[in-house]
């Protein structure tokens, strides 16, 4: 019984060892198949956080960037006039936000003539525009008259490159004007004399609800463009 059992044990632990060596002979042939590399021991695998804080963090300051690169631009714009007015007033652009002095012509306390009060404006919204909106809110001085009607509003104004202001005022200029010929004089050229005075503006050209129109009270011809009238000073 001996005698078998010594061979046997031999013939099985020689069966398992070939079985084996197949097994692993397989298994290198399916790595090498795959391109399956065994990791060097020095050279650790690192796995990238997707989630990373400060990779998220570096995204959010580019956008922000953006954001703020284009907030720049449109402040830029603002403060420079380039998205407000159609065309450059007198003054606009070189006096923004400073105060300026101007002439302002009211009518004279005997009702005649104009008389020039000088005022200190704001020029961040353009010299004249400012200029047409100080005259509209009347006289400083008590011996001095308004000559345009106090609910009037100064709807828009732009100035040409050769010199010609363009007004338009609300129809309030019309419909709430007393009337007569002198005062309507004095309201036209209140307006023409005080745009006037700068360098840039030649003529004046009063619009009234956008429009053109032949007068204010029937007497005035205003229907085309009207230059300087300094006899009218007082």
């Amino acid at each position: 019984m001996k005698k078998i059992l010594v061979p046997l044990l031999f013939l099985t632990f020689f069966c398992f060892f070939c079985s084996g060596c197949g097994m692993m002979e397989q298994l290198k042939a399916w790595k090498e198949e795959n391109n399956l590399q065994q990791p060097e021991e020095d050279a650790p695998i690192q796995l990238e956080d997707p989630l990373d804080p400060e990779k998220e963090g570096s995204g959010g300051e580019e956008s922000g960037n953006a954001v703020e690169s284009g907030d720049s631009l449109l402040q830029s714009a603002a403060e420079n006039g380039t998205g407000g007015e159609k065309t450059p007033e007198a003054g606009s652009g070189q006096n923004n936000g400073s105060s300026k002095e101007v002439l302002l012509y009211f009518a004279s306390a005997d009702g005649t003539s104009l008389e020039a009060e000088t005022r200190a404006v704001n020029a961040g919204e353009g010299i004249a525009r400012a200029a047409v909106r100080e005259l509209i809110a009347g006289p400083d001085n008590a011996g001095l008259y308004p000559t345009i009607p106090a609910a009037t509003i100064l709807e828009d104004i732009n100035i040409t490159p050769d010199g010609l202001c363009t007004v338009d005022f609300s129809p309030e200029l019309i419909e709430d004007h007393p009337g007569g010929s002198l005062a309507e004089r004095l309201t036209v050229y209140s307006i023409v004399n005080t745009l006037s005075q700068f360098d840039s503006v030649n003529k004046v050209q009063i619009l009234v609800g956008g429009r053109r129109v032949n007068t204010l009270a029937g007497h005035c011809d205003i229907a085309e463009a009207m230059a300087r009238y300094d006899g009218i000073i007082k």
